[in-house]
């Protein structure tokens, strides 16, 4: 049963890290021979640390229900505009997605690309601005290429706020309001498999791993964003995408065991 808890663990810490959660997971699913066909453990990793979310942001959540705020500024209005690509891409594609966590070919890549992007916010600008419908609606595009694994979604979201000048504290919290409602679409796209599956042992350990270590990384998370110190993860992720593009190339597909 220590399989399902390092994948919990791998789940808190590389969900709010942006090293991508769901590339790890693909990875160290490989790496362990521990691998549930299709998305469903994914999906109840992902749930853990929603609610790792709403622990950590609790009073934050109380400006959605707020009416004092007009309509084009309020964060709910923005949060729903920055939803609908990714929404859409992911009602459209769902089954070509769930083919991405059975298949890590193409994962070195991706790990590449989301290093080369992180890297690439080191020159980029605190301008201090507050998140409007536009950049509201560009956060949202770059989500969308969050849904393949080895691309982090909080990586995408926060840098792509970076890129729109938009201050630390508030590409923190709105990409991870962005979380909420990414992860409930994927549950209600995947509810069967949930319902089938949740109450097994392996899927409560490697939740309570996850969300345990989900706070902890959410802490981290912010001290670095707040001085826009995301490069180093950069360089992480893109040693990772080559250490594991020179093994598919030299030595073959992911076939050796840890434990």
């Amino acid at each position: 049963m220590i399989k399902p808890i390092i994948l919990g663990i791998i789940q808190g810490l590389t969900e709010f890290l942006p090293v991508s959660s769901s590339g790890h997971l693909v990875l160290f699913e490989s790496l362990l021979h521990y691998n549930f066909p299709g998305i469903s453990f994914e999906i109840v990793l992902h749930l853990a640390t929603l609610f790792a979310v709403l622990f950590y942001f609790n009073k934050k959540l109380l400006i959605f229900v707020r009416t004092d705020i007009p309509v084009q500024r309020h964060p709910l209005f923005l949060l729903i505009l920055a939803c609908i690509p990714a929404g859409l891409v992911g009602v459209g594609l769902h089954s070509r997605i769930e083919n991405l966590f059975d298949n890590n070919v193409y994962l070195p890549f991706a790990f590449i690309v989301n290093g080369i992007f992180l890297y690439s916010l080191k020159w980029t600008k605190d301008k201090g601005k507050t998140i409007s419908v536009i950049d509201a609606i560009i956060i949202g595009i770059f989500q969308v290429f969050a849904i393949i694994p080895g691309i982090s979604r909080s990586g995408s979201t926060i840098g792509g706020a970076f890129e729109r000048g938009v201050k630390g504290e508030e590409a923190f919290d709105f990409s991870f309001f962005l979380l909420i409602p990414a992860v409930l679409g994927a549950m209600l796209l995947d509810m069967r498999k949930i319902e089938s599956s949740i109450f097994k042992l392996p899927y409560i350990l490697g939740f309570a791993a996850a969300f345990i270590t989900g706070i902890f990384a959410l802490k981290l998370l912010k001290l670095l964003v707040l001085k826009r110190k995301l490069e180093h993860f950069g360089v992480y992720t893109f040693v990772v995408g080559v250490g594991l593009l020179i093994y598919y190339l030299t030595v073959g597909r992911f076939g050796f065991k840890i434990f």
